[in-house]
């Protein structure tokens, strides 16, 4: 089965002069997957210093956050093998569902 992968940061990197990149500071908070599948499913909540996630997802696939979220195509999209940067509130879990998926 598909993965959505969840790499949580409490801040992002800066480099050499302060300016900020848009990358996580490493070493993250937490690396977390989630199942990619027909129906939504929905991560663990994000711990509280998590501020910025970094999702990867191996297919297509729809995102939402939320204190209890379920996933819908109206949700936002992923493509097959894209990866983006969030930044989120505490507590929140992140639910996804495959394109195509109910």
């Amino acid at each position: 089965m598909a993965r959505l992968f969840i790499t949580g940061y409490r801040r992002l990197a800066r480099d050499d002069v302060g300016n900020v990149a848009l990358c996580g500071e490493e070493p993250a908070e937490i690396n977390a997957t989630v199942e990619i599948g027909v129906h939504s499913y929905r991560s663990e909540a994000l711990p509280e210093e998590v501020r910025f996630v970094r999702l990867h997802a191996e297919v297509a696939c729809h995102v939402a956050f939320g204190a209890e979220p379920e996933a819908t195509e109206t949700n936002l999209r992923l493509a097959d093998e894209q990866t983006e940067f969030f930044g989120v509130k505490k507590g929140l879990k992140i639910a996804v569902i495959e394109e195509g998926g109910l």
